[in-house]
């Protein structure tokens, strides 16, 4: 079984992957995906981390001896969301990790929300309700916005007007107060 990469050990893999990198390399990559979420939620983790650079072949060779290392899946630093890479670039990046060799950078939440909601899985869903409430965005024609800011359309992508109601649904279900089951409030015992 690969190691899970989490909130705990995304950092050190990455100062692993700086330290494998050829001495004088500059690499500057950005990342996406759920390498991102893990920082932002404590319990999620991923098994990779989606670049949406194409990565040079010094890195990819570096990644390799990185897995070695740790346990990781083989392919746990891949440049596959460049497949649904947003067709405008990010209008601003965090810096995530910047060490010797490497930087690693990230888009800002409201990018990031469109790529999950244009990727639509179970996860991104969950994912885009965190993320949707770091941008402050609650209704889907704000979050179909960010998807036509980030894709540079005015025609929605296939299947993402049911993402974005979908994860606001879910945003509605989470805000919900918990119910008990009995009229007895905690805080007034009889």
């Amino acid at each position: 079984m690969a190691l899970k990469i989490d909130g705990w050990n995304l950092i050190p893999l990455l100062q692993d992957l700086d330290t494998q990198l050829p001495v004088g390399s500059h690499v500057e990559m950005i990342v996406v995906g759920g390498a991102v979420m893990v920082l932002k939620a404590s319990h999620r983790f991923t098994y990779d981390v989606d670049s949406i650079t194409v990565l040079p072949p010094s890195v990819v060779a570096a990644a390799e001896r990185v897995a070695d290392r740790h346990g990781l899946r083989s392919d746990w630093l891949d440049d596959l969301a460049t497949t649904i890479k947003p067709r405008n670039p990010p209008p601003s990046l965090g810096t995530l990790y910047e060490g010797e060799r490497l930087i690693v950078r990230h888009p800002a939440s409201g990018y990031l929300l469109a790529m999950k909601i244009v990727a639509g899985r179970d996860e991104d869903i969950e994912d885009a309700v965190v993320l949707m409430g770091e941008v402050g965005v609650r209704s889907a024609p704000e979050i179909l916005e960010l998807v036509r800011e980030a894709y540079g359309t005015d025609e929605p992508v296939r299947g993402v007007r049911s993402h974005a109601v979908r994860a606001v649904e879910e945003l509605a279900r989470r805000s919900r107060p918990c119910e008990t089951g009995d009229d007895e409030s905690i805080d007034n015992p009889p």
